[in-house]
C-alpha cells in the first residue's frame, strides 16, 4: 500500500507542478502589457519546430566564459582563427556593402530574443517564422530592412503593405526561385519574418491577447520547458519539436504516407507526444548544460512500451581501464520488451510469428537458442567504451567495445564456445595470462573482386567477470583484460570520474538514473588533432586536393599555419558525463561538461 500510495502522491505532485507552470505561462501572455510576450506566447499552439535564443547578448556573454571561447581566444591558435574570420569576412563582403552595416553591426543586430519557427498553414509546406529582437538598434534594422527592400524590388517583385491590428505588414509577391511571397513587419523593436501572411496576422493576434492557444500552453511544451531548467535564471537557448505533427503534415498531399500515417495509432506511435529541451551556458559549476525531454504518452502502449529502460548500478565494472576515453552504460529490462515486442509483431503477423522469425533469422544460424539460452542470460546491463590506442598515428586510434552482462549461473562461457565450434572457421582462439578469447578471422575476397581498403584491426571477443565483451581489435581486449587482472588502474579509481558521479547525483535530484555517461573530450579530441598534425608534415605533394565549400577557408588556414601540440590546447576539454532519467513524463537526458579548473 505505501508503494501505491507513493506513486500517487508523485503523480499528483507532477499535476500540481504542470498546473503551476501552465498558471506561470498564462500571465506570461496576457492580453496586454507594455513590454513584447515571450515568442513562445507569440507562436499558434501547433507550432511544429521552434528554436530560441532567449537573450542574444546573455548568451554572447556566457558564451565568452565558455570553453570553446577560450579555444578561439588561445593566442597559439590566433593566427588560424584570424584567417579563417578573414575568410568569412571576405565572403559576406558583398552583403556588408550593400547593406551599409559592418559584420560587428550585423552581429550586434539581435538585442534580445532570436526565434525561428515552423507553423502549419491550410495549403502548402509549413511556414517558417524568423524573430528577431533589436532592442535600441533600431536604426541599424531600418538600414538592414531598408536594403533588403531594395534589393527585391531592383529584382522586378512587387510590393504591397496590408495593415494588421494597426500593424504595416510589408508583402513582397513571388520572391526567388520557390516563387513565394515573403511578409514582414516591425513592432515594439521587433521584426517578425514570414512567407506566409496569414501566419503573420495569427501571431499579431496572439500578441494582442486575442486569443490564448499558443505554443507556450501547451501542456508537452510546459512539460519540457519545466524539466530543462537547471541553474540559470534562464536557459540561453530553448527547442521544441512536434515529430508526429511533422509527419502528418508531410503526409498531407502524399498517398503512400497518408497509408503509414492510418498505421500510426496501431502501432502506439501516436504516443509520441513532443521532444525539446533548452542549453545552459555558464551555469554554476557547469560549462555547458545540455537539456533533452522525450514527452510519452501514459501509459506507453505499442512502439513506445518496447522502450523499457530501468535503473541499476552504474560504477565501472573492475575491467574498464582508467584511460578510457567514453563510457556509457544502461540498464534495460530485455524480458519485457521482447514479451511486449511478441504482442504487437504478432497482432500483425499472427501468434507465433515473431518467436519463428527469431529462431528461423537469427537462432538457426548463431547456433544458440536466443530466446531460451541467451536472453535469459543477460542482465539487462549494456555497457560501451571507447579507447584511444598509444601513439597516435595515421590510421584510427579510436577503440570501442560492447559489452553484455551476464547472469553468474547462466553458463556464459560455455554459450560462447558453442557459438565458437559452430563458426570454427571464424574463430582463432588466443590466451592472455589466464584469459581465454576469440579474434574473429577476416575472409579474403575474391580474386576478381577489386581490392578494398580494409581496417588494420580484427574484433575479439571472451568473456570477463560474467560479462560478454566484443572488442574491434586484440590491443583494447588485453588492455581491459589486464585491468581486470588488477594490472591496470580501472576507471571507477579515477579522480575526474569520481567528480563526474558527484555531479550526476546533483543533476538526477536523487532519482535513480537508467543511463550514465562519462567522457573525456580531450582523449578523443587529441586523436583526431594529432593526425592532423602529422598531416600537416607531409610534403606538399602528398596532400590531398585543396577541399571546396565551406571549410576550404578552414583548410586553407591550417595549410598556412603550423597548429600547437594537443597539450597547449588540452585545458580547454575538461571532462562531461550525462544521465537518462525514465519516468511517468517520458525520457529526460542531461548532458555536462564543467568548468575548467
Amino acid at each position: 500500500m505505501s508503494k501505491i500510495q507513493g506513486t500517487v502522491r508523485r503523480s499528483n505532485r507532477l499535476q500540481y507542478s504542470l498546473i503551476a507552470l501552465l498558471i506561470v505561462l498564462a500571465a506570461a501572455c496576457p492580453a496586454a502589457r507594455a513590454e513584447r510576450p515571450p515568442s513562445a506566447c507569440l507562436l499558434p499552439e501547433d507550432t511544429l519546430v521552434f528554436v530560441s535564443v532567449l537573450d542574444v547578448p546573455d548568451t554572447k556573454a556566457r558564451f565568452s566564459r565558455t570553453t570553446i571561447a577560450g579555444i578561439l581566444n588561445d593566442s597559439s591558435l590566433q593566427p588560424v582563427v584570424s584567417d579563417v574570420l578573414a575568410g568569412i569576412d571576405k565572403q559576406t563582403a558583398p552583403l556588408r556593402e550593400s547593406v551599409g552595416l559592418t559584420t560587428d553591426d550585423l552581429m550586434n543586430l539581435p538585442q534580445g530574443e532570436l526565434t525561428f519557427a515552423l507553423v502549419p498553414r491550410e495549403k502548402g509546406p509549413p511556414a517558417p517564422v524568423v524573430l528577431i529582437d533589436t532592442g535600441d538598434h533600431v536604426d541599424d534594422a531600418k538600414l538592414l530592412i531598408q536594403a533588403i527592400v531594395e534589393r527585391i524590388e531592383e529584382a522586378g517583385n512587387k510590393l504591397s503593405e496590408k495593415k494588421v491590428r494597426e500593424t504595416p505588414i510589408t508583402v513582397f509577391d513571388s520572391v526567388g526561385r520557390a516563387q513565394e511571397d515573403v511578409a514582414f513587419f516591425k513592432r515594439e523593436n521587433t521584426l517578425v519574418w514570414s512567407n506566409d501572411l496569414g501566419v503573420l496576422e495569427k501571431v499579431l493576434t496572439l500578441w494582442d491577447g486575442e486569443e490564448t492557444a499558443t505554443l507556450a500552453v501547451r501542456s508537452d511544451f510546459s512539460t519540457i520547458m519545466q524539466r530543462s531548467r537547471r541553474h540559470n535564471p534562464k536557459p540561453q537557448v530553448m527547442w521544441y519539436v512536434n515529430p508526429m505533427a511533422i509527419f502528418e503534415e508531410t503526409a498531407r498531399d502524399r498517398m503512400e504516407m497518408q497509408v503509414a500515417l492510418m498505421m500510426v495509432p496501431a502501432l502506439g506511435l501516436d504516443g509520441i507526444k513532443a521532444v525539446g529541451g533548452a542549453v545552459e551556458l555558464d551555469a554554476g559549476p557547469y560549462d555547458s548544460l545540455w537539456h533533452a525531454h522525450l514527452v510519452l504518452d501514459t501509459p506507453r502502449k505499442g512502439v513506445v512500451d518496447l522502450v523499457q529502460p530501468k535503473a541499476g548500478k552504474m560504477t565501472p565494472p573492475g575491467w574498464v581501464p582508467a584511460d578510457a576515453s567514453d563510457y556509457i552504460t544502461i540498464h534495460w529490462d530485455v524480458p519485457a520488451t521482447i514479451d511486449k515486442l511478441r504482442t504487437l509483431f504478432d497482432s500483425f503477423r499472427g501468434e507465433g510469428a515473431l518467436d519463428e522469425f527469431i529462431a528461423t533469422r537469427m537462432s538457426g544460424p548463431l547456433g544458440v537458442d536466443l530466446l531460451l539460452e541467451v536472453l535469459p542470460a543477460l542482465t539487462g546491463r549494456f555497457t560501451l567504451v571507447r579507447w584511444i590506442e598509444k601513439p597516435i598515428a595515421e590510421n584510427n586510434n579510436e577503440a570501442f567495445l560492447l559489452a553484455f552482462e551476464l547472469l553468474p549461473e547462466a553458463g556464459g562461457d560455455e554459450l560462447l564456445r558453442h557459438v565458437v565450434q559452430k563458426h570454427a572457421v571464424r574463430f582463432m582462439r588466443r590466451e592472455f595470462g589466464d584469459v581465454v578469447y576469440y579474434e574473429m578471422i577476416r575472409p579474403e575476397p575474391p580474386a576478381d573482386q577489386p581490392q578494398r581498403r580494409r581496417r588494420p584491426f580484427l574484433p575479439c571477443v571472451g568473456i570477463l567477470d560474467d560479462t560478454l565483451i566484443i572488442a574491434d581489435r586484440e590491443s583494447l581486449f588485453k588492455t581491459v583484460a589486464a585491468t581486470q587482472a588488477g594490472g591496470l588502474k580501472p576507471l571507477a579509481e579515477a579522480d575526474d570520474f569520481a567528480t563526474m558521479i558527484a555531479e550526476m547525483g546533483q543533476l538526477t535530484g536523487g532519482s535513480d538514473p537508467v543511463m550514465v555517461r562519462f567522457q573525456r573530450p580531450a582523449e578523443r579530441t587529441e586523436a583526431w588533432y594529432e593526425r592532423i598534425r602529422l598531416e600537416q608534415q607531409k610534403e606538399e605533394a602528398e596532400r590531398s586536393r585543396p577541399r571546396r565549400g565551406p571549410f576550404a577557408g578552414l583548410e586553407r588556414a591550417l595549410s598556412n599555419h603550423t597548429l600547437p601540440p594537443f597539450d597547449a590546447l588540452r585545458k580547454y576539454f575538461p571532462p562531461g558525463g550525462a544521465v537518462l532519467l525514465n519516468d511517468e513524463a517520458g525520457l529526460h537526458y542531461t548532458g555536462f561538461t564543467l568548468k575548467s579548473p
